[in-house]
């Protein structure tokens, strides 16, 4: 079954995990997917910036551009690229709508092709990509102006990931440091100060690189600002959970997306205008976030979500997350070869097989890896600037757009960052965890 690398990658993570790193059924398949989908990432990417000049000089490709993709004759190698984005990213979200359409019935044919057929879903992703080389630009023109409304869900739901991690990291260390370990001082405080350090350094630089030019010395003093609030909320103790690690995590988060915002200001007097270094910090940050943030879905468990803004026996990851329930233990126990595949036997069903197709987990996760097929399209063309209807076909234009969505973004976390602290305060009597 696996005859390719993705193929054989998904198969290693889904059959290896349990005894490397003790992952569950829906741990194993999640990261399944998340590697599944990487590697077309990673191959996009290495089409773009490392063999997209060899591959257009070929016949075949220099005909598909003419015939098919109508690219102007002087800007070969750019249209390439960018058709190549959108349509891996389309083909990514043909792979989960598939997978998401046979989930829907919660049965055995739900757990078959989430599980299994990888070779089948290998052939659907290329298939897919090279049939969408048969569409022209001025459609995928459309799709690009869809999914940028689309991605900003993806980016909201993962900036409250990045927050939720942060909390879970900051707890886990101070109970360890309270209950007598005294070694976790050296990270728990450690990174803390890295952290600030990173973010003061980028809002100092941000103000000599901006200061005098369009809003940006008004854009990193509002940053600048709910920083000061988010470390005071901390030290006034408005939430027992908050804390300087996790104050510096979204600190440090917002503060590049600001930097990055405004390195994107589409005017002369931005020294940052459309340089290749400031290009490669925005694909490698933004591409990091977006592992961190899909890592933490495939792995986390909805008991160790933070659950920082939510009521009592609520929690944000809820539905998403891992649950912790029987399945996932029998199937650990089946590959150990215990008894329970004769358990399930004397029992005469496959309700424990299937227990996790009953609930919507999985449903949630492929919604999730949609959405950030979505994303993952506005983050390699800075958020689809790239117009692909023969106008201009630079691979990462500086816009305005894009600096009112990064700065937005920015003014989001520390906006939502602020509201978990200052929760438990207003509305004493809700109970958050």
């Amino acid at each position: 079954m696996c005859t390719s690398l993705a193929c054989c990658a998904g198969c290693c993570v889904y059959k290896g995990c349990s005894e490397c790193v003790g992952a569950t059924l829906k741990q194993q398949v999640r990261l399944s997917y998340l590697i599944f989908d990487g590697i077309f990432v990673a191959l996009t990417l290495v089409t773009i910036y490392g063999i997209s000049r060899a591959l257009i000089s070929t016949s075949f490709i220099s005909d598909m551009l003419r015939d098919h993709l109508d690219c102007p004759a002087d800007q070969d190698l750019q249209c390439f690229s960018i058709s190549v984005v959108y349509r891996i990213s389309l083909a990514l979200v043909v792979l989960h709508v598939f997978v998401l359409f046979w989930l829907i019935w919660r049965n055995g044919c739900s757990k078959r092709f989430n599980e299994g057929v990888w070779f089948f879903k290998l052939l659907l992703v290329v298939g897919s990509f090279v049939l969408f080389f048969f569409i022209k630009n001025t459609v995928f023109s459309n799709y690009a102006k869809a999914i940028m409304v689309l991605s900003l869900v993806f980016l909201l739901f993962q900036i409250i990931m990045m927050i939720d991690l942060s909390y879970i990291m900051s707890q886990r260390w101070v109970a360890q440091y309270d209950a007598g370990k005294s070694a976790y001082a050296i990270p728990l405080f450690g990174c803390s100060i890295i952290l600030y350090a990173a973010a003061a350094y980028g809002i100092i630089r941000s103000y000599i690189w901006f200061s005098g030019c369009g809003i940006g010395a008004a854009a990193v003093s509002i940053t600048l600002g709910l920083i000061v609030l988010s470390t005071l909320l901390v030290f006034l103790r408005t939430n027992p959970n908050g804390s300087i690690l996790t104050t510096g995590v979204v600190a440090a988060y917002a503060t590049f997306l600001t930097w990055s915002g405004l390195s994107n200001m589409d005017k002369t007097c931005n020294p940052l205008l459309n340089k290749d270094s400031t290009t490669i910090a925005h694909l490698v940050f933004g591409l990091i976030v977006i592992a961190i943030a899909l890592l933490y879905v495939s792995i986390g468990k909805s008991s160790k979500s933070s659950g920082f803004v939510a009521p009592k026996g609520v929690d944000i990851a809820k539905g998403v997350l891992e649950d912790e329930d029987k399945s996932g233990e029998a199937y650990k126990d089946e590959e150990r070869g215990k008894a329970v595949e004769n358990k399930n036997k004397e029992n005469g069903s496959q309700d424990s097989d299937l227990k996790a197709y009953k609930n919507n987990n999985y449903i949630y996760f492929h919604i999730i890896m949609i959405f950030a097929s979505f994303y993952m399209a506005m983050i390699l063309t800075n958020w689809g600037q790239p117009v692909i209807d023969g106008e201009t076909f630079l691979q990462f234009k500086a816009s305005n757009l894009s600096m009112w969505i990064k700065l937005g973004a920015s003014w989001a976390a520390l906006g939502i960052y602020n509201w978990t602290l200052l929760a438990p305060k207003i509305f004493p009597n809700r109970e958050f965890s």
